[in-house]
Parts: structure tokens; C-alpha cells; sequence
């Protein structure tokens, strides 16, 4: 059912359209009829009809041809320099639109217009450009009009006799191929004008009369008008008084009765009632034009507005990423400052554990062990000292190592690491690997305590919270880039809560990576437990650490 809609909506879509493309071609056809019996007041108001309608629809091909049919009406009503002015509007949009057809009458007709104004340039200029478009189109009747206005051409503007008959006969040629009697009359009327220039007016008078039987059987005025004309002036320089007035006197009637004056008051309505029209189309123009010129100064000012607004908003976020990075900078400086301080501190209580205190200790003992050892209970009591004065050694050791490895500034980082690891297992409860892709890694002493105290730090939340039994530490380097992997298998961990977390630990295990401009990775399950990445470029390292 909806299909059948469809087919009906597309034929009656159709015939609208045919309609239509009829009605505006019946125009054309009506305002040539009336043109042809003499009418020509009526056959103006048709054509104006005929632009205001394709003025209205902006038809490129429409205006073209309306341009062409106005210039042709004010041609012959004797306003020549309307006429110019409408032949060359329809050359403009037969230019704009590729429209070969109306080109090529523009062109012929222009040419004509010049011929008789003298103007011999602008006459060669216009027929230049209509011939090749004319022999593309090969159309007989405007051949015919081509050849007989060049033939013209040749014997009054560029006198050259040899060019005006070949003119004369290739004008003829294509008025015998169209069968056109119009277009045959008008051959014979150049051929009298040929004849009337060279003062033969025997044979002109000849050529005039045969032109008239074409228009007779054709009934056209104008062409009637143009031979009874010639005939008249011909007969006068042959001195034959009757025929010449014979023949002025059909003239002047036919004249008389298109000329008339109710003829003269219509063309001024219609011409009146065009320019209104026109003007007020203009005006509407003009109106558009301006509101469209002042939405566009309006859409610029927004653009500007905008485009102003982007660029601050840029400039903003560029002096505000340089304060960022700059405050970034001097967090980071007074974190070095803070950790400096912290590394001295731990380095001096180390230092004063492993000096004095030490010392201290190792002293008790050597007295304990001159104590004398003949009384039981005297034996028993030493004996219990000396066991707690190596416990307490070997807790300064523990702490004293814990604050400062001394292996870490004599040995390197993967020997500390290896120390750190035979210290936790010794603990029987958890298992420690440390591998490395190379033996030695030549990072500053300043670099491998940052680095040393982040594996520090993560091991330490490992070993309190996840309830791993290994852990294994992988340390690469691939220049630039120093990673650390730490894996155990211990719970989940979520890596989120670490965003949240108000401890110390991880915010101090961010604030050194960041001394390297570095960035880390949790991977955690139930099943595989989790493994932290670290990654450090140490190029980026500080030396004011």
C-alpha cells in the first residue's frame, strides 16, 4: 500500500513538473508569436512575465534565457542601449551556467549591435567568441544569422569583398539546410544590401522582392518592415517615383500599426511596472544582503569573542601548568632538603650506635669476662650477661644497619639488597630474592639510597600487611631506565586505597619516585598476589640532593 502511495505521489510529482516546464515554454513561444504578427507591447509584458518567474527561482538556465528575450524585445522596440545591457546580462549567465546555446546567441547578437554602432573592436571581439561556439553546435538557422550579419560585417565595418560573399554563401548554404523562411529572407535581404552597396539597385530591388515573398508566407512584421524599407530606398535611387512610394507607403503602414500610440503607452506600462518590480526585488536584495551582512559581523564578533577567550584560556593553562611544575619543583627541592637532613640523621645515630655505643657494649663484656668464675652462681650470672650484651649488640647492628648499610656506600646497591634478603630470611617466616640483569649497577651513592629506601619502604608494607611467604626482587637496567619488580604471593592489595591513605609510607615511597621522574604499577589478585613495577630514569637525577 505504501508503495503504491509512493508511485502515485512520484507521477503526480511529475506531471507538476511538466506542467510547469510547459507553461514557461508556451511563455517563450507565446511572446515569439506575438512578436512575429507585431505585437511587440504584448510580447514585452509575456517576456517581463517571464523573468519575474525565473527571477523568483533563481534558475541560473531560466535567467539566462528571460536576459536573452528581454535584450531581443528592447532591440526591436529602438531602445539599443537596453537591449546591450540585457544581451550582456544573459552572456554573463550563459557564462556562469556552461550554456552554449544562449552563448551563442548572445555573442552573434552583440556583434550585430556593434556593427551598427560603429564600434568595430567590440563587433570583431563578440564574433570571435560566437563562431567556434556556433560551428560546435552546428545548428542551421543560427548559422544562417551568423554568416549573413558577418557578411555584413565584411562590407561596412572591415570592407573585404572576397569575405563578404563567402560570407553571403555559407549564410545561404545553412538557410537552405534549416528550411526556414525567415532565415531565407533574411539571406536575400544581406544579398540586396551586398548588391545596394556596389550601387547595382536592379539586382538588390531583386533579392528585396524574393526576401518579401519569404516573410509573406512566413507573416512577419518585422521582416516585412526591414524589406519594404530597402525596397523603397532602392526604387528611389533608380528614380521610379510609383514603386517607391508604393513600398514606403506598405512601410509606413505597418509601422504605423505596431508603433501606434496605445502601443508606445503600453510599453511604457509594462516598462514602468518591470521597473518597479525590479527595483523592489532589489530593495528586498539589498535588505537581505544587509541582514545577512549583519549576522555575519555579529558570527565574527562571536568568533573573534571566542577565539579571544581560547587563547587566554590557553595562555591561562600554560602559566598555570609553569606555576604547577615550578611548585612541582620546589616540593620536590624541599623533599631533597628534608630527606638530606633525614639521611645525615640516620647516617650520625648509625655512626654513634656503631662508635659509641658498640664500643660500650664490647667493653661490659670484657669486664663481665674477668669476673670471677670459682662460684656456681657467679658462673650462672655472667654467663646470663654476656648473653644479653650480644643481644644488645647485635640489635645496635640490626638498627645501626637498618638507619645506614654500611655495605651501601662501600659495596653497592645489589650487595645491600643481598644483605637486607640474609637478614629477613634468617627469620625462618619469609623468603627473599634479589636478582639483577647486570652484577654491578653504576648509580651515584646519592641515587642508590633513594633507590635502596623505596625497596625499603614497599618491603616493609609487604612484610606487615600482606602475609606473604616470598617475595622476590628483579632489579633491570636498560639505559635510561632502571626498573624494579617486586612480586609476592601474599593477599590482595588494592591499589586504590594507596590514593586515600593517610600513612607515611607510601606517600614517601611516591615522593622518590617522583625524584626520578618515575612512575609505578600494582598488579594485585587473590590468586597470583601482587607485583609492583617501579620505573626510574636516573638521568633525571638531582645532584643538590
Amino acid at each position: 500500500m505504501l508503495k503504491h502511495k509512493i508511485i502515485v505521489f512520484l507521477y503526480i510529482l511529475s506531471f507538476i513538473t511538466q506542467r510547469i516546464f510547459c507553461q514557461e515554454t508556451y511563455s517563450h513561444k507565446k511572446a515569439d508569436s506575438l512578436f512575429k504578427i507585431g505585437l511587440y507591447a504584448e510580447a514585452l509584458e509575456v517576456n517581463i512575465k517571464v523573468f519575474e518567474a525565473a527571477q523568483n527561482r533563481q534558475d541560473c538556465k531560466e535567467l539566462a534565457s528571460a536576459y536573452l528575450q528581454l535584450g531581443h524585445s528592447y532591440y526591436y522596440l529602438f531602445k539599443k542601449q537596453k537591449a546591450l545591457h540585457y544581451f550582456k546580462l544573459s552572456a554573463l549567465y550563459g557564462e556562469k551556467c556552461n550554456l552554449d546555446t544562449i552563448l551563442s546567441k548572445c555573442y552573434r547578437n552583440l556583434g550585430a549591435m556593434y556593427i551598427e554602432l560603429n564600434n568595430a573592436d567590440s563587433a570583431t571581439y563578440y564574433f570571435t567568441l560566437a563562431k567556434p561556439i556556433l560551428k560546435k553546435l552546428n545548428n542551421p538557422t543560427d548559422l544562417t544569422s551568423f554568416y549573413a550579419l558577418l557578411s555584413a560585417f565584411y562590407l561596412e565595418t572591415y570592407p573585404d569583398k572576397k569575405q563578404c560573399e563567402l560570407a553571403l554563401d555559407s549564410s545561404f548554404y545553412y538557410a537552405k539546410k534549416s528550411n526556414n523562411n525567415q532565415q531565407l529572407g533574411y539571406c536575400h535581404m544581406k544579398k540586396g544590401l551586398y548588391y545596394r552597396h556596389y550601387e547595382d539597385y536592379k539586382k538588390a530591388a531583386s533579392e528585396y522582392n524574393i526576401a518579401t515573398n519569404y516573410y509573406l508566407s512566413d507573416k512577419s512584421t518585422e521582416g516585412l518592415m526591414y524589406a519594404y524599407e530597402q525596397l523603397a530606398f532602392v526604387y528611389k535611387m533608380q528614380i521610379n517615383a510609383d514603386s517607391c512610394f508604393y513600398f514606403f507607403s506598405k512601410f509606413k503602414y505597418l509601422r504605423d500599426s505596431v508603433y501606434s500610440k496605445k502601443t508606445a503607452e503600453n510599453i511604457a506600462k509594462y516598462e514602468s511596472l518591470f521597473e518597479t518590480k525590479k527595483k523592489e526585488i532589489e530593495n528586498l536584495d539589498l535588505k537581505q544582503k544587509n541582514q545577512q551582512l549583519f549576522w555575519l559581523i555579529i558570527f565574527g564578533v562571536i568568533i573573534a569573542a571566542g577565539t579571544s577567550f581560547f587563547i587566554f584560556k590557553i595562555k591561562s593553562i600554560r602559566k598555570q601548568k609553569i606555576f604547577d611544575e615550578q611548585l612541582r619543583e620546589q616540593q620536590r627541592l624541599r623533599f631533597l632538603e628534608v630527606m638530606q637532613v633525614q639521611e645525615q640523621e640516620r647516617t650520625g645515630i648509625a655512626s654513634d650506635l656503631h662508635d659509641g655505643v658498640g664500643h660500650l657494649l664490647s667493653a661490659i663484656k670484657l669486664n663481665v669476662s674477668a669476673l670471677s668464675k670459682q662460684n656456681q652462681g657467679d658462673i650462672n650470672i655472667t654467663n646470663n650477661l654476656n648473653d644479653i650484651i650480644d643481644t644488645a649488640s647485635l640489635e645496635v647492628r640490626q638498627i645501626s644497619h637498618q638507619l645506614m648499610p654500611q655495605s651501601l656506600s662501600e659495596l653497592g646497591l645489589l650487595t645491600s639488597l643481598n644483605e637486607l634478603a640474609h637478614r629477613i630470611n634468617k627469620s625462618n617466616s619469609i623468603v627473599l630474592l634479589v636478582k639483577s640483569n647486570i652484577e654491578n649497577i653504576s648509580l651515584s651513592k646519592k641515587s642508590q639510597i633513594v633507590v635502596y629506601r623505596i625497596i625499603q619502604e614497599i618491603l616493609n608494607n609487604i612484610i606487615k600487611h600482606s602475609g606473604a611467604k616470598t617475595i622476590q626482587i628483579n632489579v633491570t637496567c636498560d639505559d635510561p631506565k632502571l626498573i624494579l619488580s617486586i612480586t609476592d604471593d601474599g593477599k590482595f592489595f588494592d591499589s586504590k586505597l594507596i590514593r586515600s591513605t593517610e600513612g607515611i609510607g607510601w606517600k614517601n615511597i611516591k615522593a622518590r619516585i617522583e625524584l626520578f621522574n618515575g612512575m609505578y604499577e600494582i598488579i594485585s589478585s587473590n590468586t597470583n598476589g601482587t607485583k609492583i613495577i617501579v620505573t626510574l630514569f636516573p638521568e633525571f637525577e638531582t645532584t643538590s640532593f
